[in-house]
């Protein structure tokens, strides 16, 4: 019997192809085919390739600025991008689109729309981004992983994660477990580096007096490990600084307390474990969506929050000796009840009802 084949478009950001991706592990094991639509020069292609799933690249750079000749210019990419997408349907004939953020999804998505092919929809943020904002009404299904207002038909179901999220010791444990122990404090500043964390930790931790001091474990960036490092030394302090952690479920089920933006998947990954959090949204993020991620966890008690402009190393030190185990604990217990451990059965439950050989229906 011939496989169900989907095809997954995503790209631009880890934060849309990571989850993409779980859930083309999730369909494959479902007995699925899946194909990746995405931009062989953007990060996707090595990241869906090194994964194990078929990578095929369109290109499609997004949708204009206020130049008048990328205005000019976009309606004739965008119908070049469609024709190569509709080559890609017409031989591989799939049964279900998946769109997971990106522009570019947009023309994969329009291309399903006029072939009435069903498409699901998935929007990591508290924002609905710019594609999906216009893609929305050609859905059959779309999915959140944040309650969404002002828009209808959305099911919130949660982010995706992968497995090796789910099968953490509880946070009454784990914190318990820590109870007589020196903090354990994880810095997640981006797989970039964000300067802001980066420099404002270090001189934070320094203001504390010595035995007030956590045990810090800082991912700072590839291209900032080195500098970091010199900075806690020349503050006198002991860091273990990298700049990247390859296992992240394991240092955040080490950790208290994390101090981090407030990126989709992060927020997912620290509510999976079950983690105290300070979030620090990034300010220049589109529509703001960091900051509208962080707030659903704040407003429930499940993170503390602090605009960027307003960390310090004064205010960070300050805060640091206000908090203490119970604090953290408690914070901790919340995050994991956001938790929604049914998000990758439900979204592939959606694709099985969804599939063009079975019955559907646009909901829009």
């Amino acid at each position: 019997m011939k496989k169900s084949l989907v095809i997954i478009a995503a790209g631009g950001t880890a934060g849309h192809i990571m989850p993409g991706l779980v859930i083309a592990d999730v369909l494959k094991k479902r007995n699925w085919d899946v194909l990746w639509l995405g931009n062989r020069h953007k990060m996707e292609s090595d990241l869906v390739r090194s994964n194990g799933v078929d990578f095929r690249s369109i290109n499609f750079d997004g949708l204009p600025n206020r130049k008048i000749t990328t205005l000019l210019s976009f309606p004739f990419k965008l119908l070049i991008s469609m024709m190569n997408v509709w080559k890609i349907f017409y031989l591989k004939k799939p049964d279900l689109v998946i769109g997971m953020g990106g522009y570019i999804t947009i023309p994969v998505c329009l291309v399903a729309s006029l072939k009435r092919i069903p498409i699901v929809l998935h929007e990591q943020n508290a924002v609905m981004g710019r594609a999906n904002s216009i893609l929305y009404k050609f859905a059959s299904q779309v999915l959140s992983g944040y309650p969404i207002d002002h828009y209808k038909n959305i099911k919130f179901v949660g982010n995706p994660v992968r497995n090796e999220f789910l099968n953490i010791s509880s946070s009454y444990y784990r914190y318990d477990l820590r109870a007589d122990k020196t903090l354990k404090l994880l810095v997640l500043g981006g797989s970039l580096g964000s300067g802001d964390i980066n420099n404002c930790v270090p001189e934070a931790i320094h203001l504390l007096p010595t035995e007030e001091r956590p045990l810090v474990f800082h991912q700072c960036g590839n291209k900032h490990v080195k500098k970091i490092n010199e900075k806690y030394k020349e503050l006198g302090l002991k860091a273990d600084c990298v700049g990247f952690i390859d296992n992240i479920s394991q240092e955040l089920s080490n950790a208290d307390l994390v101090i981090c933006r407030s990126g989709a998947m992060t927020i997912a990954e620290i509510t999976a474990v079950g983690v105290a959090s300070l979030l620090i949204p990034f300010p220049n993020a589109v529509k703001n969506h960091q900051w509208k991620n962080a707030e659903f966890l704040y407003r429930v008690g499940a993170a503390w929050l602090i605009k960027q402009d307003e960390l310090t190393p004064e205010w960070l030190a300050c805060w640091l000796k206000t908090i203490n185990r119970n604090d953290l604990l408690k914070v901790a217990v919340k995050a994991h009840s956001l938790y929604k451990p049914d998000t990758n059965n439900i979204i592939a439950e959606s694709c099985e009802r969804f599939k063009k050989n079975n019955t559907y229906e646009k909901k829009y």
